[in-house]
């Protein structure tokens, strides 16, 4: 189990910060033309019961885009999120802190029939295309699987 702490940044200067991050070592995390898509589907209680305590329950496909070729998934993780505890550094700066556990699993439709056999649904989709950190994200809407 993991605990995730989630910091939200304003980046005025996107080339600017890329500059800085370089100058202090930073590098891509993988090579190839870093551009990842990711499907989110968030599942729920019939009542929203995940939500209403601050929950997330969600399957992730990765797929990478090669040039000139179809996307190939690349995994598909499971993750079930625990309630955040919201807190501020020493200089005021918001962040929150969640326990977040995952497992990768090999089939994500298989998955979905077994949560919907739990009587979860599908409560929304999105979808984010980019470099990690970069996303252009998009709410596809509700969906009931």
């Amino acid at each position: 189990m993991a605990k995730e702490t989630e910091i939200k940044l304003a980046v005025r200067d996107i080339k600017a910060f890329e500059r800085r991050v370089k100058k202090l070592g930073g590098k891509p995390v993988k090579a190839g033309n870093g551009r990842v898509h990711e499907l989110n589907v968030i599942f729920d209680t019939p009542d929203g019961g995940l939500a209403k305590h601050g929950q997330l329950l969600r399957i992730r496909t990765e797929s990478l885009q090669s040039v000139g070729k179809k996307e190939t998934p690349r995994r598909v993780m499971l993750t079930f999120k625990q309630p955040a505890v919201r807190a501020l550094d020493d200089d005021g700066s918001r962040f929150k802190i969640r326990e977040e556990t995952e497992v990768e699993v090999a089939d994500a439709a298989m998955l979905r029939k077994i949560l919907k056999d739990w009587d979860c649904e599908a409560g929304f989709r999105t979808k984010n295309t980019g470099p990690p950190g970069s996303w252009a994200r998009q709410r596809v809407g509700r969906r009931i699987c």
